[in-house]
């Protein structure tokens, strides 16, 4: 699984909406975007990858 995917599904339980990138629409009044940061293959001498490092911002939105 992707960490885009894993959170997606952690943060659903908490009933706010949640956008990949950007809000798409009409805000509501609280909400998370995930933007994905990086998303790496380490590599090593026989040039397979061993760990994938996947990175997100988690940003949340409440107005007042």
């Amino acid at each position: 699984m992707s960490i885009l995917s894993d959170l997606n599904s952690l943060l659903d339980t908490l009933g706010i909406p949640v956008e990949t990138g950007v809000f798409s629409g009409v805000p509501p009044d609280e909400y998370l975007v995930i933007t994905p940061m990086t998303d790496t293959f380490e590599v090593f001498a026989d040039n397979r990858p061993q760990v994938e490092t996947q990175e997100v911002r988690l940003s949340l939105f409440i107005k007042g």
